[in-house]
């Protein structure tokens, strides 16, 4: 299987993987704050088999589920197996299970880890690419990710490239047909087509999936 690797200088903190609600990104106008977005990408991806590692400068994550069972019905846990740099090993149980962003696949995972490498200053690569060193990488091992890895310009559109005709304080206009509305270069809403391409860069809410909660508002 492939591996597309995630990565940004600054070391990631446990408590920012664990828990719900911490969001600390290092960008001023960043993409994403719910806090959230990484614990999804992780259930998700744990749910399509894939196998993630996390390394910091201090410790190195193995991300693996355990079975439980509530009122007859089994799910899956979300666990770290931690490994400091001092050599002290934590079992870490994150309190969700990969039942969490149940509408969700590899396109939606790559998306919040791609969103929080791009808030960092980061970057995303394969593993057969090149070898790069950040303070942070998230690997992730799989088929599934990698071809929306290689797709990737459909989310996230080099709008550097495209001819921009307008723009204001709340949102760009290019010169693009499109199918899609992006939110701060971000795929958030599929329109059907437009002759046009419009990049919302304020004005806008987003549901916690990362879609338009009001296309009225958009329009």
């Amino acid at each position: 299987m492939n591996t597309v690797n995630f990565g940004n200088n600054g070391a990631i903190e446990l408590a920012a993987i664990t828990t719900m609600g911490i969001s600390v990104k290092d960008s001023d106008n960043p993409i994403g704050f719910f806090g959230t977005g990484l614990k999804y990408a992780l259930a998700v991806l744990l749910r399509e088999k894939a196998e993630i590692t996390i390394k910091s400068r201090d410790f190195t994550a193995m991300v693996f589920g355990s079975k439980i069972n509530v009122r007859g019905k089994e799910f899956t846990t979300v666990n770290l197996d931690v490994r400091r740099a001092c050599g002290e090993t934590l079992f870490v149980d994150m309190g969700i299970t990969t039942h969490l962003g149940a509408n969700w696949g590899f396109s939606e995972a790559f998306r919040e880890l791609y969103s929080n490498t791009l808030d960092e200053g980061g970057e995303v690569w394969k593993s057969s690419e090149c070898d790069k060193t950040f303070d942070t990488v998230i690997s992730v091992k799989s088929d599934g990710v990698a071809e929306v890895y290689d797709s990737r310009e459909e989310l996230f559109p080099n709008l550097r490239n495209k001819t921009l005709l307008y723009q204001n304080g709340m949102v760009q206009v290019y010169k693009w047909f499109s199918d899609n509305l992006y939110y701060k270069g971000v795929k958030v809403h599929e329109t059907g087509g437009s002759y046009f391409t419009y990049n919302f860069l304020g004005g806008q809410r987003l549901t916690e999936d990362r879609t338009l909660s009001s296309q009225w508002l958009a329009r």
